[in-house]
C-alpha cells in the first residue's frame, strides 16, 4: 500500500501572503483567533479589523503591516484550520484514510471555526469576493487531500471506471455541509460512518455473480 504525506501537498497561508507575519507568533495566533471568532459569532459583514485589534489585543498598526484587509485575514484563518483536513492521512488504507480526513472535516465543522465558516458561506451568496474566497480556500485542500487519495488508489481498488474524485469530493463536503450548516445538526462519529461508507460502496465496481 502507498502511505501518502497528503497534508504536505498544500500551500501554507504564509508562503501565499506577500506581507511579512508580525514577529510575534503568540500575537500572529491572537489575531487569527479573535477574526474566527468574531466571524463566528457577528458574521463577515461586522468584522472589522478595529475589532479585531481590539479582542487581540495588539494594534490596528499591527495588522495592517501584514494584512491588507479583512478578507486577507478571514483567507488566512480559515486556510490555517482546513490545512488540518490532510493530516494522518499516511496508513496507505483506503478505507481508513477516507474515515480519517471525513472525520478531520466533521471536526473543523464542529470546531468554534465551523460557525466562522457558516458565516462565511452565507455571506458568498451575496457576495462575490467572499464567494470566491470560501471557493478558492477549500478547493486547495480538497485537491490536497481527499481528491489525491482517491487518484492514488484507483489502480489498486476496484473502483469504477467511471468514478470522477472531484465529484466524490463534493459529495463529502456537501452532505457535512448540508447537515452542519444548513440543518444545524450536530456531526459525530455516526455521521464519519455513514458518509465513509455511503461514499466507499458507492465507488466499488460492482461483483460478478459467484465473484
Amino acid at each position: 500500500m502507498m502511505a501518502l504525506r497528503l497534508a504536505e501537498t498544500t500551500v501554507a497561508p504564509e508562503a501565499r501572503r506577500k506581507r511579512g507575519r508580525p514577529r510575534s507568533v503568540d500575537a500572529h495566533r491572537r489575531i487569527l483567533d479573535a477574526t474566527l471568532s468574531i466571524c463566528a459569532s457577528e458574521g463577515y459583514r461586522d468584522l472589522t479589523i478595529e475589532s479585531v485589534a481590539r479582542t487581540a489585543g495588539v494594534g490596528k498598526s499591527t495588522i495592517y503591516r501584514h494584512w491588507r484587509s479583512k478578507k486577507d485575514l478571514i483567507e488566512e484563518a480559515v486556510a490555517r484550520e482546513s490545512v488540518n483536513l490532510g493530516r494522518n492521512m499516511d496508513s496507505g488504507d483506503l478505507e481508513k484514510d477516507l474515515g480519517t480526513f471525513i472525520a478531520n472535516l466533521v471536526e473543523l465543522l464542529s470546531s468554534p471555526a465551523g460557525n466562522a465558516i457558516a458565516h462565511l458561506v452565507g455571506e458568498a451568496q451575496s457576495n462575490p469576493a467572499v464567494a470566491a474566497l470560501v471557493a478558492s480556500t477549500w478547493d486547495v485542500h480538497r485537491r490536497g487531500a481527499l481528491v489525491q487519495l482517491l487518484e492514488a488508489h484507483r489502480p489498486e481498488r476496484d473502483l469504477r471506471s467511471d468514478i470522477d474524485p472531484e465529484r466524490v469530493s463534493e459529495a463529502v463536503f456537501g452532505s457535512l455541509f448540508m447537515r452542519r450548516i444548513i440543518m444545524g445538526a450536530n456531526l459525530g462519529q455516526a455521521d464519519v460512518s455513514a458518509v465513509a461508507d455511503l461514499v466507499l460502496h458507492g465507488m466499488l465496481a460492482p461483483r460478478a455473480a459467484g465473484a
